[in-house]
């Protein structure tokens, strides 16, 4: 009973830290975000998707195609909540709390329970998991992998039950092959787990009772096969794009190294390797797991705050050193193994750094720290003067989850809000009051797709403007220059998505005109005569400005 008390006051703490503000922090909506909850909208009221696909599993959006799961997951909160940033964001905030309690219910079946007081293992994962950085960056955005996480672990966990009772098996399967329709980057993640679970239960797994092995078997590839389709239908294409192998050697970087031993020291191959290897170690480093976190996709993490507490990094190596220092048992040699492959989705990539394509690699690296405080503790109640290691202890964890809160919560609206694309939803709150003024809206074009905001933030405020029928009709994604890349969408009623030429719109009269600051040339904000900056929207720092509305004359 003491148990559950604590366990229900560590889900407690995990909503807490998961749904306060989730609507305005993160500040703004990535385009996907946006095209998620809109996506979810239009199947909702229409049962077709933006495109007027009926019921699709695989949802087009941007020219790219996104697995459906957390579409569908989030038509509920949607119909009771309204299309807004925080019911698209619940499906992830919900799976991010659900992922507390499944790692609570893993360490239990992994590990012999270790108590220590009052405490087991069990609990200090779920407390660890409730404030670790990682699990709340991706709980409180609309992230697919936060999702695939959640059911990877629920995959994992009766899987080790089935090793009990076979039935298991068969939920087992059906987890993992979730995974697959709701993020693309778990093709390889869960064929990860998957693999080490096998290899390392093996002559269990072989035990449990044919006929569940077959209809596990049976109901994982139904469910997958949507998704092994689009292998061979164009719609992984994405996958290619982000992919470290799209991106080899220029020819004539080749020919600078034609002479001598080209073949064995600098072929594109030993390039691959090189990119990969240092990308999985860049994983591991003390800039990515504490320091500035995710460089590469500064929204991915807070500003100065890694993946992890800073006083993980003393726990982390403890852990570690504890998972070796006794007779090594098939759970800790799978999160042993699962913590060294789990980082080659992200290594993979083009980026250096990719916190999304490794979020897998949270999991063991919760149960290592876990097992650190366990240890620590441990050795600190043997000590005379246990108090005092106890005081510093929880104190030096007290300051980095402030720091860590400090970091989250103050600073990253503050100063992450451009990678938010803060700034469209007050673009369109401004510009539809005030749309029927003007002949032709003209709207920077841009990856940040500023059509899925109108639809979203319309959708939300004047839901007959926009509503799912009508733009189904006139739907139309304009194939970008970049080939299997993300479309456009060019026109929105009187309002254009473009590139912005003035040469062309110097004598567009009655028109107004959105853009960053960057594409305004100097002359055009000098000549107040012919065109008037009419409003201002400035980044949540209040000194940078996303968007200026200059109005032609």
């Amino acid at each position: 009973m003491r148990i559950n008390k604590i366990l229900l006051i560590i889900l407690l703490l995990a909503g807490a830290l998961r749904l306060w503000n989730l609507g305005s922090i993160p500040p703004g909506l990535t385009p996907d975000e946006a095209a998620l909850g809109y996506n979810a909208y239009s199947v909702l009221h229409t049962g077709r998707d933006e495109f007027g696909k009926f019921l699709p599993i695989i949802f087009k959006s941007f020219g790219d195609y996104k697995p459906g799961l957390y579409i569908y997951l989030t038509i509920p909160s949607i119909a009771v909540l309204g299309l807004s940033e925080f019911s698209t964001r619940f499906p992830s905030a919900a799976a991010g709390i659900m992922s507390v309690f499944l790692i609570y219910l893993v360490t239990k079946k992994l590990f012999k329970s270790m108590e220590i007081g009052k405490w087991k293992l069990e609990n200090i994962a779920a407390l660890v998991a409730s404030c670790n950085p990682y699990l709340i960056y991706f709980s409180r955005g609309a992230w697919e992998a936060n999702v695939s996480l959640m059911l990877t672990l629920a995959g994992v966990h009766f899987f080790l039950k089935s090793l009990e009772k076979n039935k298991y098996i068969i939920l087992s399967s059906l987890f993992f092959a979730l995974t697959l329709i709701t993020y693309q980057g778990a093709k390889l993640s869960t064929a990860i787990v998957l693999f080490l679970l096998v290899a390392v239960y093996w002559k269990s797994f072989w035990k449990i009772k044919l006929k569940y092995l077959i209809i596990s078997l049976a109901s994982g590839i139904a469910i997958s096969i949507p998704i092994v389709m689009t292998l061979f239908n164009g719609q992984a294409q994405r996958l290619t794009i982000f992919s470290v192998f799209s991106y080899p050697r220029p020819q004539n970087e080749i020919q600078s190294y034609s002479d001598g031993y080209f073949g064995l020291f600098h072929s594109n191959q030993l390039n691959y390797l090189r990119m990969i290897m240092s990308r999985w170690f860049n994983f591991y480093s003390g800039q990515f797991l504490a320091f500035e976190g995710d460089v590469a996709n500064p929204a991915h993490t807070a500003p100065y705050q890694g993946v992890l507490l800073l006083a993980d990094l003393l726990t982390l190596p403890i852990g570690l050193y504890a998972l070796f220092k006794n007779k090594m048992s098939k759970g800790t040699l799978f999160i042993f193994l699962w913590l060294l492959l789990a980082p080659l989705s992200a290594a993979i990539s083009r980026d250096q750094t990719n916190a999304v394509r490794s979020l897998n690699a949270s999991i063991p690296i919760i149960l290592a720290i876990s097992i650190g405080i366990s240890a620590s503790v441990e050795w600190i109640s043997k000590q005379r003067i246990s108090i005092t290691y106890y005081a510093l202890f929880v104190g030096i964890y007290i300051f980095s989850f402030i720091y860590f809160l400090d970091a989250y919560f103050v600073h990253l609206p503050a100063h992450n809000s451009s990678f938010w694309r803060y700034g469209y939803r007050e673009a369109v709150n401004y510009i539809t009051p005030v749309e029927f003024k003007y002949k032709t809206i003209v709207f920077e074009q841009s990856f940040n797709q500023p059509y899925i905001y109108f639809l979203f933030y319309d959708a939300k405020t004047q839901p007959q403007k926009y509503n799912a029928f009508k733009y189904q009709k006139q739907a139309n994604l304009v194939s970008s220059q970049y080939l299997g890349d993300v479309g456009f969408e060019t026109r929105l009623d009187n309002i254009q998505f473009k590139q912005i030429d003035w040469s062309q719109l110097k004598n567009a009269h009655s028109t107004l005109v959105v853009l960053s600051p960057a594409s305004i040339p100097p002359e055009i904000l000098s000549n107040s005569k012919d065109f008037q900056v009419v409003h201002e929207i400035k980044y949540l720092n209040g000194r940078d400005v996303a968007f200026d509305m200059i109005e032609i004359k």
